[in-house]
């Protein structure tokens, strides 16, 4: 199969997992080129994410939002969450599925990330008031959300409530990664 091929199929199988799908995560292959090769979709993902955000917040927060050292910041939560989870795979004795769990993450991310970047966008151009915007930006958060809950669950094959904590595990440390990056970006 061409890397094109792989990645196509790789995305086709995110945007089942972001469907819900409970056999989605099993069409992850589990060796070292998938788990290598799965970090393709990080920068397409920080790009959407720019896009998505700069689309939400036209004007840059304190300057922080369209800046390199931001997206930056982005990628370092990113690599930090594959970190912890990790760890977190460890403790509950799930670090042989570790590898798959980064390649439905890694994967997943650019489909939350293409939502983010869609959706605002859509609503752009169809003219949506600013409130429906704001709206349907916390309903793709939840999305974003249960969706991180998912491949977790599936990927790790954890319990719901294991999942839960590492998928709030992660949310923490992003939100403290970006407020780090965001104050130390904004001088």
């Amino acid at each position: 199969m061409t890397r094109l091929g792989e990645a196509i199929l790789n995305i086709r199988i995110a945007i089942r997992l972001g469907m819900f799908d409970g056999n989605a995560a099993a069409g992850f292959q589990d060796d070292d080129r998938t788990f290598w090769r799965s970090f393709w979709a990080v920068p397409p993902m920080l790009a959407l994410t720019v896009i998505g955000t700069d689309l939400i917040l036209p004007t840059p927060v304190e300057g922080a939002r369209r800046s390199p050292t931001a997206i930056g910041w982005l990628g370092i939560s990113v690599l930090a969450a594959l970190l912890i989870a990790a760890e977190f795979a460890r403790v509950v004795n799930r670090l042989d599925a570790w590898p798959r769990f980064v390649v439905a993450q890694n994967w997943a991310s650019l489909i939350q990330g293409g939502m983010l970047a869609a959706a605002p966008a859509m609503l752009l151009l169809v003219g949506a008031p600013s409130s429906f915007l704001q709206l349907a930006m916390v309903a793709i958060g939840f999305w974003a959300l249960a969706f991180d809950w998912y491949v977790a669950k599936k990927a790790l094959n954890l319990t719901g409530i294991q999942a839960a904590l590492l998928t709030g595990i992660l949310l923490a440390a992003k939100l403290v990664i970006g407020n780090v990056g965001a104050n130390l970006s904004a001088g």
